[in-house]
């Protein structure tokens, strides 16, 4: 009988628990409050190179928010370097500019969440006022620079112009947009049991 082994093809590396966003729905928890762990940069290398050993294809940066662990640069071009395809989970709001050289150089496609066309209605569910300028302005930013981005609308709140936003996203050219609900996960489960039917993935 032949043995089919399941090979790992994709992994987020959560990098940070620190964000600038405190978003109803965060399945982290994130916050301006949290911290960056305690994964040093060597660690974090060393579990890239473990991910090119088992021959992964895929990474993708995440958080809390990425953009704001001030080493991402340096893990992007090691897993480059590791020969991994990789994706940064943004929302956005803060890319300095030696991230979006990093980007251009290594190939890095971008994905982020987007709530609404409505500038008060995002800020409401981000809680950051003028999060949705900085997230729209730098989604334009990244494609006038030929960085892919994905989009993905998340349904938060009663009557959200979901519809409206994901336009919005196509209308500035994103190619790839998509939608989702809030999961039963940290501050989203607002004390309910998370259930199988709340995760994501298969």
């Amino acid at each position: 009988m032949k043995v089919v082994k399941n090979r790992l093809l994709f992994a987020w590396l959560e990098v940070t628990g620190f964000c600038n966003e405190s978003c109803d729905h965060c399945y982290a928890d994130s916050s301006p409050k949290g911290t960056h762990g305690t994964m040093t940069v060597d660690n974090w290398k060393h579990t890239i190179d473990q991910l090119a050993d088992m021959s992964a294809r895929d990474v993708q940066f995440i958080g809390g928010e990425p953009t704001l662990y001030p080493n991402l640069p340096e893990l992007i071009r090691h897993a480059h370097g590791a020969g991994l395809s990789i994706e940064v989970f943004s929302n956005m709001t803060h890319v300095r500019d030696e991230l979006w050289e990093t980007f251009t150089e290594c190939g890095v496609k971008l994905a982020t969440s987007y709530y609404s066309d409505a500038a008060q209605e995002h800020d409401k569910v981000t809680n950051l006022r003028g999060s949705h300028k900085r997230t729209r302005s730098n989604v334009q930013k990244a494609l006038s620079l030929d960085i892919p981005v994905r989009g993905g609308v998340v349904a938060v709140q009663k009557e959200q112009r979901v519809q409206e936003a994901l336009r919005d996203l196509q209308t500035l050219g994103v190619g790839q947009v998509g939608g989702d609900r809030a999961r039963a996960f940290g501050r989203a489960s607002k004390g309910a049991v998370p259930t199988i039917v709340d995760l994501c993935g298969h």
